[in-house]
């Protein structure tokens, strides 16, 4: 397990009480290690087929069902492009809910499975989108953090907010070395 990743998972869940993961590589970290600290606390879509762009819309659901539970959304960036337009339904309902975008470039967990197992395919590295501009469109709130503690700050303002809160996390930011394939 890179401990990088077991900080940035220790501090969002020392934030949050529900935890929807969208198949991205902190998420496949926390398939292996993270340890709920009461049932339904972490929801996943990082099996079987890993359904890209599933994290936001469980996360609304989640919000809408629990709506006293602090919930966070951990989507890639790749995969918050299937699914961006429902903040639009977040902002619309007025749901508390923080949206942590892992930003790697684009589709890195699955060069890294691909290449893992002596496949070829290389993702074409993703130019990072224009995140406070998508927030601003959608009338959601929006925050860069590039460390634990501010992290842990705007996740805290993110659940006290009365419409989601965009957070821009650069993977770059959190996690030293990301060459390991540690799941095989």
């Amino acid at each position: 397990m890179n401990p990088h990743y077991a900080k940035f998972l220790k501090c969002v869940m020392d934030h949050t009480d529900i935890l929807v993961g969208d198949s991205c590589q902190p998420t496949y970290h926390a398939m292996w290690a993270l340890e709920p600290p009461k049932p339904r606390a972490y929801f996943h879509s990082a099996s079987g087929f890993g359904t890209l762009g599933y994290a936001l819309p469980a996360s609304i659901g989640a919000k809408v069902g629990n709506s006293s539970q602090r919930v966070t959304c951990l989507i890639g960036d790749g995969g918050l492009l299937f699914t961006l337009p429902e903040l639009h339904c977040a902002v619309t309902e007025n749901l508390p809910l923080a949206v942590l975008v892992w930003d790697n470039s684009g589709y890195r967990e699955i060069e890294k499975a691909t290449s893992a197992t002596g496949g070829s395919y290389q993702c074409q590295p993703m130019q990072s989108l224009a995140y406070d501009h998508a927030a601003k469109a959608f009338h959601s709130a929006y925050a860069r953090v590039d460390t634990l503690q501010e992290l842990g700050k705007e996740l805290d303002e993110a659940h006290n907010r009365n419409i989601p809160t965009l957070i821009h996390v650069n993977q770059q930011d959190f996690i030293a070395n990301d060459t390991e394939n540690w799941y095989l």
